[in-house]
């Protein structure tokens, strides 16, 4: 029989190599989960997609087994990483879905993946692993290696150190109307970490006035403290005594990912994660783009760092144009899968002295994703979680209600295949394959599909 009211979509019992991949697909891509009606993939389609499935699976988890990692024990590109391949099999799943909702006669609703319904995302962030150039030591060694008197000569007439870029950052974000989140390291003793200790008058004074002026403050943990859980809680601790107020949201020093990581996490009372990258190319290490749950923490890949295009690290990035086409490009995949762009610009990267054109290239991210959903990695991630927890439920009428905590104005969900009717105030846009509406009040919404 066939029928013109919306419907859930089921998938079939799961082995274990399949279920990592299920999820992320079902929560990257917004489909309708519950009791009642549903619609199941054919016969063909499920056999493609369980390929699918192990292929995504294996990708999502590979962060958390033994595989080829660098001296710091970082995960190593297996092969590009321009395209995030796990969302694109997501894409090809969602075709088959679209495909089974069409053959049934059924209009398929799902999440739009991104507030405002904004067709792709940029979380902005800063870790702040040298937040002075001229300290005694850095400005003798300027002095005495390079025949460079300028870090002396700064200190003794008290010159603005040149790598205290905090109102810069802030300018050019408050100008593009955006907020971004700054990672302060607070401990660590082993030769890598940051020298500066956050109980200092200065450094306390920083997360302070950030938080003040609403931007967002995360841990960035020591060297060791990805391996010892004593070690990160002491962190937490340390910071949020600074910031006075609760740190939920992590970044790893040198992007360190041990399997212990995850837990050391939870255990600490974290929520949010920016780990999952790489210093050695900009961008998506496991193939995903789009925030996703490992072990309970919502992993939001890195996938734009500057040390990945610093032309000192990487000389094939000695010209300007091939830095800017590499953050156009990865900003163009991400507007072309309804992804997301995880930026690192460490705050002594605005030196235009010392790196020359890092500055105009963050400026550069700052312009070209004006469409985007941008904010803090916390603000995105947070985002991600309450859109997770959303929920399609059939009333007994034949309606539909939307709900979940603390739905925002700006929520977007999409029609395929049929008509959406409310008594919310919500915009209308349509694209090649669907219908997307935002509902411009905050949620629970009521609706109806025909």
């Amino acid at each position: 029989m066939v029928t013109r009211e919306a419907g859930y979509f089921a998938f079939p019992g799961t082995p274990a190599e399949m279920n990592a991949g299920l999820a992320f697909f079902m929560d990257a891509l917004g489909l309708p989960q519950g009791e009642g009606p549903s619609v199941s993939l054919g016969a063909e389609a499920e056999a493609l997609s369980r390929g699918l499935l192990r292929e995504a699976t294996e990708s999502i988890l590979r962060p958390l087994r033994p595989g080829d990692r660098d001296e710091h024990g970082r995960l190593l590109p297996t092969s590009s990483m321009t395209v995030p391949t796990v969302d694109g099999l997501a894409k090809r799943f969602l075709h088959f879905v679209r495909e089974a909702f069409e053959s049934a006669g059924t209009p398929l609703v799902r999440k739009w993946p991104w507030k405002g319904g904004a067709p792709y995302a940029v979380a902005l962030s800063h870790d702040v692993d040298l937040p002075i150039k001229w300290r005694l030591r850095t400005a003798l060694s300027y002095a005495v290696r390079r025949r460079d008197f300028g870090g002396m000569v700064a200190r003794l007439r008290r010159r603005p150190d040149p790598w205290w870029t905090y109102d810069t950052i802030l300018d050019m974000e408050r100008r593009a109307g955006v907020r971004s989140t700054f990672f302060l390291a607070a401990g660590g003793r082993h030769r890598l970490d940051p020298t500066y200790q956050i109980e200092d008058r200065r450094m306390r004074a920083l997360p302070q006035e950030l938080r003040r002026l609403g931007w967002e403050v995360g841990l960035h943990g020591s060297y060791l403290a990805s391996e010892e859980p004593g070690r990160l809680r002491e962190e937490k601790r340390r910071l949020e005594e600074c910031v006075k107020m609760e740190v939920d949201v992590y970044r790893q020093h040198y992007l360190r990912f041990p399997s212990a990581l995850l837990a050391g996490l939870r255990e600490a009372g974290f929520r949010y994660d920016s780990s999952l990258g790489t210093s050695h190319s900009a961008g998506y290490l496991s193939g995903v783009s789009t925030p996703h749950s490992l072990e309970g923490i919502w992993e939001l890949p890195l996938s734009l760092m500057d040390g990945c295009i610093d032309p000192a690290r990487h000389p094939m990035f000695e010209s300007d144009q091939s830095r800017q086409e590499t953050v156009s490009a990865l900003l163009s995949s991400a507007l072309a899968g309804s992804g997301l762009v995880v930026v690192d610009w460490h705050q002594n990267y605005f030196d235009e002295d010392e790196f020359p054109g890092f500055q105009g290239l963050y400026a550069q991210i700052l312009s070209q994703s004006r469409e985007a959903h941008r904010g803090g990695v916390r603000d995105l991630a947070s985002w991600w979680e309450v859109r997770h927890s959303a929920r399609f439920v059939r009333q007994k009428d034949g309606g539909w209600l939307l709900t979940g905590e603390d739905l925002p104005a700006g929520f977007t969900i999409t029609v395929s295949g049929g008509t959406l009717e409310t008594d919310h105030r919500v915009v209308i846009r349509n694209l090649a394959d669907e219908v997307l509406i935002t509902f411009q009040e905050p949620g629970p919404w009521a609706f109806r599909v025909g």
